[in-house]
């Protein structure tokens, strides 16, 4: 079954009902939950932890998961991302785009994959438009790559013909 990302605001994470609402509309649509990947931004978790990290557990009961988009560029908080029910970790790009000849952005990268290795995530790297981010991310353990060397965006109806076609 395809995931569909889904970016939630910071407004979003604190509306009580908002899982409900999730559920409603899957059901409506004839489409599991489970199809869902939310994404939140590390500046959107920083309201009422009580009320995001509900929402957040509700999201997931339901059957969704939950990333932490552009990792290392917001306010870190890593007791949130200890306690909030995250399955993967999404690396900002600009620690990516210098890869591997950049020693800072190696040293970052190498160590929020270590920092999710830890935590028992997944991770993902962001904007990857070189084979040699490719290769270096690979080698060092990195779950999934996204970026325009894989695909640019693309408008849904191309990607129902491109990969959904008779």
């Amino acid at each position: 079954m395809p995931t569909i990302s889904v970016n939630l605001s910071a407004e979003q994470v604190l509306v009580p009902d908002f899982p409900e609402l999730v559920k409603e509309i899957c059901d409506h649509q004839e489409m599991p939950v489970e199809a869902l990947q939310f994404e939140v931004t590390e500046d959107s978790i920083q309201g009422d932890f009580g009320v995001i990290g509900r929402v957040l557990e509700k999201l997931v009961e339901a059957g969704a998961e939950l990333a932490i988009d552009d990792f290392g560029t917001g306010y870190s908080s890593l007791s949130r991302l200890k306690y909030l029910p995250f399955s993967r970790i999404k690396i900002d790009r600009s620690f990516i785009k210098n890869l591997p000849d950049d020693e800072d952005d190696c040293a970052i990268t190498l160590s929020i994959i270590g920092l999710a290795r830890g935590l028992g995530l997944f991770v993902v790297a962001e904007g990857v438009e070189h084979k040699a981010h490719e290769a270096w991310l690979f080698e060092k353990g990195c779950d999934y790559l996204q970026g325009y060397l894989y695909s640019k965006p693309l408008p849904f109806s191309e990607i129902i013909g491109r990969y959904y076609s008779d």
